[in-house]
């Protein structure tokens, strides 16, 4: 995820391959998606990648 939690830790605010994590505000929309549904629906488990990662 593009945070700054793991600067200093092997990743740096000019790593280019920041550019291609997910947002925080995005995660944020799978969340909010999951805490709508209905309460007849259960979600058990969002899976997120970066379209750039591999499967």
């Amino acid at each position: 995820m593009h945070t700054e939690f793991a600067f200093g830790t092997g990743r740096t605010p000019e790593d280019s391959r920041l550019k291609a994590f997910l947002r925080p505000e995005e995660v944020a929309e799978a969340v909010v998606f999951a805490l709508a549904q209905p309460p007849h629906a259960r979600v058990f488990l969002v899976g997120m990648r970066p379209m750039v990662e591999p499967l």
